[in-house]
């Protein structure tokens, strides 16, 4: 038996959960007793045309409408603009009257039974709506009339528990109706009796009618034989469309079958141009489907929503990259909306040098941010960071006095500078601390399990609690999971950052070597601020101009210098190395330019680490500094920061 679900809402109209009454059809057709004789088709935002071609391309068995309705005017459909469209009586009995295999029209919209009185005469069964409904009874009674229908009852039993289901549920019945004209509700006193004009209606066509027919199984792909050359070729067409590809290869294939069928051009080109309609209408009712569950609240989406979405995908046959497509914009902008709504404005200090490292300027900015409760007290704060273009890495003139100077030749490999857009997004704060690392490593695993006190550093600094420290003795790969386990218990999309977006944050509009300025200070960073000697070279404590410092020898609490960048990040230079997505390459030279992670090419053995450490000399702390390591190794000079941000961090 074929079920033909046509669904309307239009613009301006009030929300209804026409997602969740198909859900609840297709749930209880797919566990009855009978579930292998039912079929159930959607067609969502239908407009006039739409319906008269649905019910031309499926010969349906029964045709459920669900919208809303405006009494005489008739059942409300969509316009070519999304407005409200009536259909009248009329007009739907003229239509009707060209489908008598029909068995049952179910109008699940208010003020129907104008619209059912004026189909019976040609349908065997209609049922229509009185009065008002509200949205929850609409619901109620379509459950029970197919739990029924799939338990083998008659359209007359099902209807009837179907009126028993909204009396059932009446007291948890919420205020939407599915009703376009003003009208007074009704208030029942209690759930054992609903008002007659409330209550569904079930019309029967004059004449004898078997309604056994109805519980007939019914095949859901027509049978092939030699005298119909049709569905052998459109089969055809489906599996070569199955990767939306119609390769040279395939389109001769077709030919050639079309021809041995003795199909014309034209009847060949009309099967396949159907079949794209097909994959269009998909799309479009996924399309719907997911704006509609977005709306009514369930963003972000639980687990049990992506698996409802995942199953809705496999019913409407889209790929991966189809639903990719689709999902895109809609997700970026209810992930905007939610953070939007919990963003507040924070000031802090921005600090400059001059060359010889002294502070020569100090200024109060503003930025956003939202804020995650870990639990047990600890919050994540995240700054957003505006999109924008910068120049990636260092000029050819730098690195040659950066290589003579320090005699590494190595320190090309942040050449050649190039041009990166970077879109919007949000970056930590600080770097991760030994807090809230403690915190979401007691959260269920993902892929690995993470020790909740990895750091070397566990006392306390100069009255700050050792847990204000940066977490570090950190894996990329336990990054990788922390980020992981955060973006499902808050249903965010927390990852490491792209090396791009990591040195566009840190630079905040900068071109000097430091957000600083052309130098840095101990004073306002933790780096090794003495000369070290290695190995018989010896390594400066200064960089260009600037005034040796001291060397602390240990992280520091995050945000301890109380100055940040023009962006309001902190510890951007040094205190802990920073885990970032991409693959490590030797150079620039065929970077992307969109600010994603490098992830193809390179070695994929080595994950980039970027900003310096406190161990490390000052050249070493560099907004475009870089340096690698095996994404398992753990030291105490590295730790992390994490990103929100809808676009993938590793490609």
């Amino acid at each position: 038996m074929k079920i033909l679900f046509l669904a309307a809402n239009p613009q301006s109209t009030s929300r209804l959960n026409l997602g969740r009454e198909v859900q609840e059809i297709d749930e209880g057709l797919r566990r009855a007793k009978l579930s292998d004789r039912f079929q159930l088709v959607q067609r969502w935002e239908v407009r006039p045309r739409d319906l008269r071609r649905a019910l031309l391309e499926e010969n349906p068995d029964i045709v459920h409408f669900s919208g809303h309705g405006k009494g005489q005017e008739g059942l409300v459909l969509v316009d070519n603009a999304g407005k409200p469209k009536p259909a009248t009586g009329q007009a739907l009995a003229g239509l009707f009257i060209q489908f008598p295999q029909i068995k049952c029209v179910l109008l699940n919209a208010c003020y129907a039974e104008v619209q059912a009185k004026a189909i019976v005469g040609h349908i065997d069964y209609v049922i229509g709506m009185k009065d008002t409904i509200l949205d929850d009874a609409a619901i109620a009674f379509t459950t029970g009339f197919y739990d029924g229908l799939g338990y083998g009852r008659t359209i007359e039993d099902a209807f009837e528990l179907g009126r028993n289901a909204i009396l059932w549920e009446l007291s948890s019945f919420s205020n939407t109706t599915r009703q376009m004209i003003p009208v007074d509700l009704v208030k029942t006193e209690s759930p054992e009796s609903l008002p007659e004009h409330l209550k569904p209606i079930l019309l029967k066509r004059a004449g004898n009618i078997n309604q056994n027919m109805l519980i007939q199984p019914i095949p859901t792909v027509p049978s092939q034989t030699n005298d119909n050359p049709i569905p052998k070729y459109r089969e055809r067409i489906k599996e070569y469309l199955a990767e939306r590809i119609l390769t040279p290869i395939a389109k001769f294939q077709l030919a050639t079958l079309a021809k041995e069928l003795g199909l014309s051009e034209s009847e060949a080109n009309q099967i396949l141009q159907a079949e794209l309609q097909k994959i269009d209408r998909a799309k479009e009712n996924y399309q719907t489907l997911l704006k509609q569950t977005i709306e009514e609240g369930h963003y972000p989406f639980s687990s049990p929503i992506q698996q409802q979405l995942k199953e809705l995908q496999t019913s409407l046959k889209l790929t991966d990259s189809e639903v990719a497509e689709i999902s895109r914009p809609i997700l970026q902008q209810a992930a905007e909306y939610q953070i939007q709504i919990r963003t507040k404005r924070f000031t802090f200090q921005v600090v400059t040098v001059d060359e010889r490292g002294r502070e020569n300027s100090r200024t109060t900015k503003e930025a956003e941010l939202f804020t995650e409760d870990l639990g047990d007290g600890v919050t994540l704060e995240m700054v957003k960071i505006p999109g924008g273009t910068f120049l990636m890495g260092t000029e050819d003139e730098e690195i040659e006095r950066l290589c003579q100077t320090y005699d590494e030749e190595w320190l090309r490999i942040e050449s050649p500078q190039h041009k990166v857009n970077i879109p919007s997004f949000w970056m930590g704060r600080y770097p991760i601390t030994q807090a809230q690392w403690r915190i979401v490593a007691g959260w269920e695993s993902i892929e690995r399990k993470l020790n909740p006190d990895p750091s070397y550093f566990k006392d306390n600094y100069k009255g700050r609690e050792r847990w204000t420290r940066p977490v570090e003795q950190i894996s990329w790969e336990e990054a990788v999971e922390f980020c992981a386990r955060l973006s499902k218990k808050t249903n965010g999309k927390y990852r490491l950052p792209t090396e791009a977006e990591w040195e566009y944050a840190c630079r905040a509009g900068t071109t000097t070597p430091f957000h600083f300025g052309e130098t840095i200070s101990t004073e306002l960073a933790n780096y090794r601020g003495t000369d070290w000697e290695y190995e018989g070279k010896i390594y400066p404590g200064n960089y260009g101009k600037g005034l040796k410092g001291i060397f602390r020898e240990q992280t520091t609490p995050v945000g301890y210098f109380q100055v940040a960048n023009a962006f309001g990040l902190y510890d951007m230079h040094g205190n802990v190395w920073e885990w970032c997505a991409d693959h490590w390459h030797n150079s620039y030279d065929g970077a992307p330019r969109d600010g994603s992670a490098w992830g193809r090419g390179g070695n994929p053995e080595y994950r980039i680490l970027r900003g310096g450490s406190w161990g490390g000399y000052p050249a070493y702390c560099r907004s475009a500094i870089r340096n690698g390591d095996a994404p398992a190794n753990r030291y105490d000079h590295i730790g992390f920061r994490v990103v929100w941000a809808v676009l993938p961090g590793l490609l």
